[in-house]
């Protein structure tokens, strides 16, 4: 048996011989020669950068405004907004007279005239006051509500009178059943009532007709 040994680049290399005559010099030397390629390809192979080896993430893109021009903005809903009430229907009379509506109502101002009255509530001012006295007829088939009744009153030359609660007021109220009648007493705080000229407007019910009387405070 003999020994060789030997230097090839970086590889020890080593020859001996075995039983059966063969060498393992080639099979040592081929063995090197793989790890030594390999090692050089690894060498060579650029380093590939953490920001490089990531997928880029695609900009996210502007979301899409719609911008309209200055005569382009909606006009509103004519529904929209506080609406005006349409004026009632209105029917004049004078004083003492009856006013019938096509409702099958009728009113009638029976009386006006001055009282002196004092004060009840915080507020309230004791003095010369106006009572008008209000009658309603219902000659319909059914039976009509009074509780929303309003009575005004104003003089000519445009002082309004202020509803009091002293005097006595009794205002129109309840169910007036059909064919039946009702009579509401109203008191109003005005100076020097005597001998004014006055309107009185009478609406018996909410949404109903009005009716105007005018004359002379008695």
């Amino acid at each position: 048996m003999s020994l060789f040994w030997g230097n090839w680049g970086n590889v020890n290399l080593h020859w001996c011989a075995r039983r059966d005559g063969h060498s393992a010099l080639s099979k040592t030397l081929g063995g090197a020669v793989v790890i030594a390629t390999m090692l050089t390809l690894a060498a060579c192979a650029p380093a590939e950068s953490g920001s490089a080896a990531a997928s880029p993430s695609p900009a996210p893109s502007p979301s899409a405004t719609q911008i309209l021009p200055p005569d382009a903005t909606a006009a509103p809903d004519a529904g929209e907004g506080p609406q005006t009430a349409a004026p009632l229907p209105t029917q004049e009379a004078t004083i003492g007279e009856a006013v019938a509506f096509d409702t099958g109502i009728s009113v009638k101002i029976e009386k006006v005239e001055v009282i002196d009255v004092e004060a009840q509530t915080p507020g309230e001012v004791s003095g010369s006051a106006v009572v008008v006295t209000v009658a309603a007829d219902n000659g319909t088939a059914d039976t009509q509500s009074l509780d929303s009744a309003v009575v005004t009153l104003d003089a000519q030359d445009g002082e309004v009178g202020i509803g009091t609660t002293a005097g006595d007021p009794a205002p129109l109220a309840g169910s007036l059943e059909p064919g039946k009648s009702a009579t509401g007493r109203y008191v109003f705080m005005l100076g020097s009532a005597a001998g004014r000229d006055v309107s009185v407007s009478v609406n018996y019910a909410a949404g109903e007709p009005v009716a105007i009387f005018t004359g002379k405070i008695s």
